[in-house]
């Protein structure tokens, strides 16, 4: 399966898991995940990232250009703003 992601008209240049992420976040609706719901997710269990990753992974949302589209909560986690109510 092929996707594609636009923001503005162009796609931004992202990883596998910088697409995952957000992708992640919106299927969790307006809930939030925690880093290591992201890790279990998003990489591959052979690849052994730390909790560092994901913030360095969400660090990099300006990427996906302004307004940020991901917003953290220190002891909650991430999750799309503006997410939209699931349900």
């Amino acid at each position: 399966m092929r996707r594609t992601v636009l923001r503005d008209g162009r796609p931004p240049e992202l990883s596998v898991e910088e697409l995952a992420v957000p992708e992640d976040l919106l299927r969790a609706g307006p809930g939030f995940l925690g880093a290591e719901d992201l890790l279990e997710r998003v990489w591959d269990e052979n690849a052994d990232p730390c909790i560092d990753t994901v913030t360095v992974t969400i660090g990099r949302r300006r990427e996906l250009g302004a307004p940020t589209a991901v917003t953290t909560t220190p002891e909650v986690g991430h999750r799309m703003a503006d997410a939209p109510e699931v349900g």
